[in-house]
């Protein structure tokens, strides 16, 4: 032992603990650790106390000292992106959109109505009763690599921590460490867009509505949610005040999330399945019912909520669009009727006045002959600089 904290805290015998002292039977540590622990099933590569190799230093993922050994190996870029898009296609509640051949081999449940990962998939994303899956491993890195993890008993440090934000009785990291941990392994693109956009909600929570913006892939919503009573409260310190009532703030867009995953993975992705990654995610319509997306086009293009937006990703606050208008954009100002993106009437369909593809809603309605007369009359005559010919009287 290097110290007597070692030696109070490590166990001496490989295998399996729920504590220091009380060794688990018919459990096996992971095969970096040399022994595990303290849960009732410490056997992820997260829960080693020492490592296999003993020239190799647990890195702390968790307050009790245990973490993983090693740097992890990810996925190549192909493997990766098979089971995310597997993730991705094979989630949803519709039958028709459950493909069950080859590359995506959902499996449709017919009892709960869901389709589903076939159980490989499955087990790798998120492991089984025996394995830890790429979703744990992942996280025990970032959170050990950046430092957090082992904060989680500890919320001021963890606050105090520039890596670190405190979220819902734990340390996590924020995204920008997320990012430095992933590249420090040599992880490719797509897997590390992944693991930012599994971690980005704790930056975004951090983040007030004239800060939200500053990250990429942080919307915010403004409004108070909960019961119908809930609706009234017009900011933070007046919904927060009313039961059960909670202020939706900053958030990350999980859309967002997934077209950085999905274009990192390029080629490896085609059209057909792009589109199938799609319709699993949708928008709330102007009258608050739940739309799937069409096609990925549809996802790039438009947004999912009502407002202004200066890009399909950046709610500009402070902005009211047009009443024809569900949502508008693309410009600092996208106030005016031709700056639709979506119509107020989910029945109307924007006519595209612009190269992005907003514009107008429905057919305008013109002026009546003698209104537009007038209009036009002061528009030629009060339009010069000679104040003998500038009519001021009616």
């Amino acid at each position: 032992y290097t110290s007597w904290n070692e030696m109070l805290s490590a166990p001496a015998g490989a295998g399996c603990y729920s504590d220091p002292d009380t060794l688990i039977t018919d459990c096996t540590c992971h095969s970096s650790c040399y022994n595990c622990g303290y849960n009732d099933a410490p056997t992820g590569p997260n829960d080693c106390i020492m490592c296999a190799d003993s020239s190799v230093q647990v890195t702390a993922v968790y307050p009790d000292g245990t973490g993983y050994c090693g740097v992890p190996t990810w996925p190549v870029l192909a493997a990766f992106c098979d089971l995310y898009r597997s993730y991705e296609v094979c989630d949803r509640d519709n039958e028709q959109a459950c493909p069950t051949t080859s590359p995506y081999e959902c499996t449709w449940n017919g009892q709960t109505g869901r389709c589903n990962m076939n159980s490989a998939d499955h087990e790798a994303m998120f492991g089984g009763s025996q394995s830890s899956g790429l979703t744990d491993q992942m996280h025990g890195f970032v959170s050990g690599d950046s430092g957090c993890g082992s904060l989680s008993d500890d919320e001021t440090a963890c606050n105090g921590n520039q890596n670190c934000t405190f979220s819902d009785g734990s340390c996590e990291p924020l995204v920008s460490a997320v990012n430095a941990s992933m590249l420090s392994t040599g992880a490719h693109a797509a897997i590390t867009e992944y693991a930012m956009a599994e971690q980005r909600n704790y930056t975004c929570q951090t983040l007030d509505a004239s800060t939200c913006s500053s990250v990429d892939g942080c919307e915010y919503h403004g409004f108070c949610s909960g019961p119908d009573s809930c609706s009234s409260a017009t900011d933070q310190t007046a919904c927060e005040s009313g039961n059960n009532c909670y202020w939706e703030g900053c958030h990350s867009s999980s859309r967002y999330g997934i077209i950085r995953v999905a274009t990192a993975c390029g080629a490896e992705y085609s059209a057909t399945d792009l589109d199938y990654i799609a319709r699993g995610h949708g928008y709330m319509t102007p009258e608050g019912d739940y739309q799937h997306y069409t096609s990925w086009n549809e996802m790039l293009s438009a947004p999912a909520g009502a407002g202004c937006y200066s890009d399909p990703d950046t709610l500009i606050t402070d902005c009211t669009c047009h009443s024809s208008c569900y949502n508008c954009g693309y410009n600092d100002a996208p106030t005016g009727p031709n700056d639709c993106i979506m119509c107020a009437d989910s029945s109307v369909q924007v006519t595209a006045v612009y190269p992005d593809g907003t514009g107008y809603c429905g057919v305008p309605t013109w002026p009546v002959l003698a209104a537009f007369c007038d209009l036009y009359r002061s528009y030629e005559v009060c339009d010069r600089d000679n104040e003998q010919a500038c009519p001021t009287t009616s």
